[in-house]
């Protein structure tokens, strides 16, 4: 018998007896249809034995036994059928969840192929010119791998089917079809000009039947009852085009199985604010949510008592007392944390700040490059800097590449300590924390300029024994060679540093520190300056920065702390900032909560 895997193995009657029993059939019923049934395929003896189960009275047993056998409740395989499933041309579903699911498989792990000609068929699954559709024009820099491919298109089919990972709406829909849109969230801006807004409203549609939601900002619309100086008239505002929308939404489901999705936002300082924080009342906007636009000086506003500002306010909690509508959308921290706050007009944020995988960080088990820690397991224990100065160990996820074949710099650093030094790749936008003022500044390499104090931790200093509770191990420094292809600017620094070789020094004993297996433990406050000045009393100076060709930039994510220590020599380190204050956080990534006009 022909498994729906592709793999074969013997018929068992006794199997499908106890699978038609457990879905609700007498045991001489189950035994009469085991015996009858066909031998040849799952799917053959599956068609048959739902048949047998209708003819024969029996249709709820029949929905139970397809159940049973995929694993689905009877509501989920009904929902599967209505909104996911493909159909034939009288609307009769085509697939099973296994199917389905596989149909999916096949399309996400085409990249591993790498352009080269597939099969027609993996583990039964059917391989077509649509499942590539998502990946047309794109160029393979490396040569696919068809025992990989197979591999991951099983692995990736089991997960689904065991309900450990799902992949969003339209991956669902339409992956192996002739539309191929993935994607499920889309942000449009809207301009000031009716040729404008009608473009973004046909965008709009067109998303819609590809599955897609949509979310824009209104507020470059100006308010009703403004002058349109080409017609003498007044604007209608951002509300009515709203409505215009919605109406579109009605008529347009998304990819033609489900309502259509819209966020609608509009900022607080516009003048129809209070129109708009009001707009759901009743049936209207059925197809929106709406969220007010809020940045730094509207909650400065507000705490300062401006009679606007708290109008807005109150108007926005009794509304959505009463509607559940309107919510706030914080700009200021979401652009805090976006890299591409500066995409229109200004330089792109291209890539995560990150460092080169020779890079390493400072772990509970001593220095481990990233290149290593991306090897290892998905969270390794690291040491960071807490608030009140104390030293831990807090958990990083994710260790790894987070981009190929972007540009990095050498970040060219002296130790004010032994003399000696040390060279760093990372990209421009990587940062570092600096001393100024006796305070502690978060900067990006690409802003450091030669004489700056960068933040430091030495293993030789009181706090690293009294607070982490290890013993100090000092080796001769060995050259530090650099990896990347470029050239450095001719004249200022050779590629390769010679960083001097330090004394050996005595090895310390051994510390009770006050580290523990939770990780976070008190400052220590012994002399002045507390413990910011006793840990960051020796650092490291700029020297310079470089800049060299492209690789592969790694980096990790550090909770809560934002920070962790890099490398910086024979027994020292520098504290670096981490992607989690530069990475898009979760709820960022949903459509509709950035702000109109930003790339997304």
């Amino acid at each position: 018998m022909l498994k729906r895997t592709g793999t074969a193995e013997d018929f068992d009657a006794k199997k499908l007896q106890h699978s038609l029993q457990q879905a609700g059939c007498d045991i001489e019923v189950a035994e009469e249809i085991a015996v009858m049934a066909p031998r040849d395929s799952a799917v053959s003896i599956h068609d048959y034995v739902t048949d047998q189960l209708i003819q024969r009275g029996y249709p709820t047993q029949a929905i139970k036994y397809k159940s049973y056998r995929s694993g689905f409740t009877s509501n989920a395989l009904r929902v599967l059928k209505q909104r996911y499933f493909l159909h034939d041309d009288t609307g009769k579903p085509t697939e099973t969840p296994h199917e389905m699911f596989g149909r999916v498989a096949v399309c996400m792990a085409m990249p591993i192929l790498g352009g080269i000609e597939p099969p027609n068929m993996i583990h039964g699954f059917e391989i077509t010119p649509f499942h590539t559709i998502p990946y047309r024009g794109k160029q393979w820099k490396k040569k696919g791998d068809l025992d990989s491919f197979s591999e991951t298109v099983q692995q990736y089919h089991n997960i689904m089917m065991d309900r450990r990972f799902m992949p969003n709406s339209p991956a669902l829909m339409n992956a192996g079809t002739p539309l191929g849109q993935l994607s499920a969230c889309f942000v449009l801006h809207i301009p000031d000009n009716l040729p404008g807004i009608m473009d973004t409203v046909k965008n709009t549609a067109l998303i819609f039947q590809s599955g897609g939601g949509v979310g824009i900002n209104y507020s470059s619309l100006r308010p009703e009852g403004a002058r349109v100086g080409s017609t003498a008239s007044a604007a209608s505002g951002p509300i009515s085009f709203m409505r215009f929308v919605d109406g579109v939404s009605d008529i347009i489901k998304q990819g033609g199985r489900r309502r259509a999705a819209n966020m609608g936002i509009l900022d607080a300082h516009h003048k129809d604010i209070m129109k708009f924080i009001m707009a759901k009342h009743g049936q209207a906007l059925t197809n929106f949510n709406i969220s007010v636009g809020t940045d730094a000086k509207f909650w400065d506003d507000v705490q300062n008592g401006e009679s606007d500002a708290n109008n807005i306010l109150d108007q926005i909690a009794a509304s959505a007392h009463r509607s559940a509508e309107p919510g706030v959308i914080f700009f200021d921290n979401i652009n805090k944390h976006n890299v591409l706050e500066k995409a229109r007009g200004e330089p792109l944020r291209s890539t995560n700040p990150c460092w080169g995988g020779e890079t390493k960080v400072l772990t509970k088990d001593g220095p481990v490059s990233f290149r290593d820690l991306a090897l290892g397991p998905s969270q390794v224990q690291v040491v960071t800097r807490e608030e009140d100065g104390s030293l831990s160990y807090r958990t990083m996820e994710n260790p790894g590449i987070t981009a190929q074949n972007v540009e990095v710099v050498c970040l060219v650093l002296c130790s004010e300590q032994t003399g000696e030094c040390t060279a760093l790749r990372c990209t421009p936008t990587h940062s570092v924390y600096v001393i100024r003022d006796a305070q502690l500044e978060k900067i990006e390499v690409q802003n450091l300029t030669p004489g700056m104090s960068v933040a430091s931790l030495y293993k030789d200093d009181d706090i690293w024994e009294q607070t982490m509770g290890v013993s100090v191990k000092h080796n001769e420094i060995q050259e530090i060679q650099l990896e990347g292809t470029g050239h450095p600017t001719p004249g200022i620094l050779p590629m390769n540093l010679v960083a001097r070789k330090g004394k050996k020094k005595k090895e310390k004993k051994r510390s009770e520190g006050f580290m523990t297996s939770e990780g976070i433990t008190p400052g220590v406050q012994t002399e002045k300056g507390g413990l910011f000045g006793k840990l960051f009393r020796k650092n490291h100076t700029v020297l310079g920065i470089i800049r060299l060709g492209k690789t592969d930039v790694y980096n990790g994510l550090v909770h809560q702390t934002h920070n962790y220590f890099v490398q910086c020599g024979e027994d020292d380190y520098i504290l670096s900032g981490n992607c989690g204050e530069q990475a898009l956080p979760k709820r960022v990534m949903q459509f509709g909560f950035y702000k109109s006009g930003n790339v997304c």
